[in-house]
């Protein structure tokens, strides 16, 4: 086994983890995961993970697909345990997210739907800002960075270098450093404000 299988399988094990904690944390109420979110970023991370393993990126696409799961995992439950305020934001968000594989298909070009599901993932955060911003004990800080720590390992773990393999991890870290910020600076403002 190679170093990079080693991570890869590494990294599978540690969001298998991080999943079964989050699941844990919703069955207690302790969280209330968004469902549109979540679910949204399933779909968007299985279609980066099928582009980088299109483009070689071997174990370093294993994360990917992990994160994919794990995201539909949880956008599951969370039609039965989440929040469920839809907007039309959140299925704009969908349905771009659904646009990147027919141009995958009809250009053949891999890198076209990291492109989009890149930026759609982005945007897919945007019901969670919404909902943190107001409760921001509702979300978990953890698998954010979890989610961090395993893009930083998926990256390490290809084969291969391009922008199809590295566009989706390398924006996604920003994006998950923005919302623990975020959560963090909510927690403090209503923490204060009770006193």
């Amino acid at each position: 086994m190679t170093f990079k299988e080693t991570i890869g399988i590494l990294s599978c094990v540690i969001v298998t983890i991080s999943t079964l904690r989050y699941f844990y944390l919703t069955f207690q109420g302790t969280l209330k995961p968004h469902v549109f979110t979540w679910l949204v970023w399933g779909l968007v991370m299985g279609i980066s993970a099928a582009a980088r393993a299109a483009d070689d990126a071997g174990p370093g696409a294993w994360a990917a697909w992990g994160g994919a799961f794990s995201c539909a995992s949880v956008g599951f439950l969370a039609i039965f345990k989440g929040e469920k305020t839809i907007t039309r934001g959140d299925i704009l968000s969908l349905l771009f997210s659904l646009s990147a594989i027919p141009i995958w298909v009809v250009t053949r070009n891999p890198l076209y739907a990291v492109i989009i599901v890149t930026a759609v993932d982005v945007v897919a955060y945007y019901p969670t800002f919404r909902k943190t911003y107001s409760k921001p004990y509702e979300e978990a800080i953890f698998p954010f960075l979890i989610a961090n720590f395993l893009h930083v390992v998926s990256l390490a773990a290809n084969l291969h270098y391009s922008m199809t393999t590295t566009l989706t991890p390398s924006v996604l870290l920003f994006a998950n450093v923005a919302l623990v910020s975020m959560i963090v600076w909510r927690r403090k403002a209503v923490a204060a404000s009770v006193r």
